[in-house]
């Protein structure tokens, strides 16, 4: 029986010394979940209260968001035998020393990294200290902003209950009995294993825990199986797609999810996940929580809806708005203002979380989101930003639609309701914290 709690909003605990779940609940094939979102409660003089946080303020955002606690609680679980991850960044150092001593200790850690990554002479040097089970890889091509580059910018954290890889098909007959008769846990989230990740960016973070046997465990498997070949998006979308073909398990159509770069058409991000929830299954209302948003392909979806009577509310990070009245923002291009624009003025309810980049350039926080919600019955969630490299896009040809290959992401399309409950109430907090353009203190 599916069942779930929502808490987050009023800040209840049920416990003295434990951040609950935003939401929990089981979906109908069994699949276990928990939703926890970054919600800090920051209050400055003379900004606006649960949006710009400074350092101080961490250690209550920590508490309140359970996010590092649930993670350490996988790391420490003694059924899981190794940890597999993918991030962008990694700078969280209580995560890192968590894994360090678990490495130690004879578990298995494997983390992909993005190849540019400006702090990996740290994290390598850390590596060292870690034990032989530690080890540090990185993936896509930079600089960032070249031609050609492509960035790693999935973000997993995967614990399995075999030091190997638990893909049924690669494993010993023992050692894949103890994957079908154990649990798989892996996340899917909007947040890098940064140090503001799991508790002053505003993100949000899916736990799930299934069968090892299951579809969505296999799958998140193939993901780490495909990292481990050659450093190039051929080599990958060819290992991936023949370890997803091995699969025995059926799939899940509650809980979807589509890795890129791909060149198979269902797993395509935005061809068969954003384009089509939005075309063919939004009719009453479009809830956008974004931190970047560049190409029109996607403004022209959310101008089609408003054009279509279909209220739309998007709520994106301030530093967009900033740099549409003063070029000195941070991190957002003017594609970001841009399409912040065509959106407002097309008749769509835009608004931003005040967040402190602008004042703290490299060191601020930021309203990190990436996720679309369909009439409150469909869920876009994932790691991607919405930018052309991040959701693979091509190019119209007059035919139709050529995908392209652009960054390592994974993305998910959830129509469990417990699942997508928990976000349109997360939702809800953020716009109440969230100014319009006349209300923003720029305009003062």
């Amino acid at each position: 029986m599916k069942k779930f709690v929502l808490l987050g909003l009023l800040g209840l605990s049920l416990y003295a010394n434990a951040a609950p779940e935003f939401a929990s609940g089981v979906t109908k094939t069994g699949l276990e979940w928990e939703a926890r979102f970054n919600l800090p409660d920051c209050a400055h003089e003379g900004q606006k209260k649960g949006a710009w946080c400074l350092d101080r303020d961490k250690k209550a955002a920590i508490a309140k968001s359970g996010v590092e606690a649930k993670l350490e609680s996988w790391i420490n679980n003694p059924s899981v035998k190794a940890i597999y991850a993918a991030y962008f960044s990694f700078s969280n150092f209580n995560i890192l020393d968590k894994l360090c001593k678990a490495s130690k200790a004879g578990k298995k850690v494997q983390i992909y990294l993005d190849s540019g990554y400006s702090d990996a002479t740290w994290l390598t040097d850390n590596n060292k200290k870690c034990g032989e089970k530690f080890n540090i890889s990185f993936r896509g091509v930079g600089p960032f902003g070249t031609p050609g580059a492509h960035l790693q910018h999935m973000k997993i954290f995967l614990a399995s209950p075999t030091e190997e890889l638990p893909l049924l098909t690669e494993l010993s007959a023992t050692a894949a009995a103890t994957v079908r008769n154990g649990k798989v846990r892996f996340t899917s989230s909007s947040a890098n294993m940064s140090g503001y990740g799991t508790n002053l960016h505003f993100e949000n973070w899916l736990f799930f825990t299934d069968r090892g046997d299951s579809y969505l465990a296999q799958k998140n498997a193939c993901i780490f199986k495909a990292f481990g070949g050659e450093n190039n998006r051929e080599a990958f979308t060819t290992t991936f797609k023949a370890c997803e073909r091995n699969i025995k398990a059926r799939k899940s159509y509650d809980v979807r999810m589509m890795v890129a770069p791909t060149t198979i058409k269902y797993q395509h991000p935005y061809i068969n996940g954003m384009k089509y929830i939005l075309e063919r299954k939004t009719k009453k209302s479009v809830k956008v929580a974004i931190h970047r948003l560049t190409t029109n392909l996607v403004t022209r979806l959310f101008i089609d809806r408003i054009k279509r009577n279909v209220p739309v509310s998007l709520v994106m990070d301030d530093d967009t708005y900033l740099y549409s009245i003063d070029a000195g923002g941070f991190d957002v291009t003017d594609s970001d203002a841009n399409s912040m624009k065509k959106v407002r003025n097309a008749g769509g309810d835009v608004a931003f979380i005040q967040t402190n980049e602008e004042a703290k350039p490299g060191k601020g926080h930021l309203h990190h989101n990436k996720y679309i919600i369909a009439d409150d019955k469909y869920l876009f969630q994932g790691a991607g930003n919405f930018t052309g490299k991040a959701l693979n896009m091509g190019w119209e040809d007059g035919k139709g639609y050529i995908p392209a290959f652009g960054n390592y992401e994974q993305f998910y399309i959830i129509k469990d309701a417990g699942i997508v409950k928990a976000y349109v109430n997360a939702f809800a907090e953020l716009r109440a914290r969230a100014s319009t353009s006349s209300e923003h203190p720029v305009q003062q």
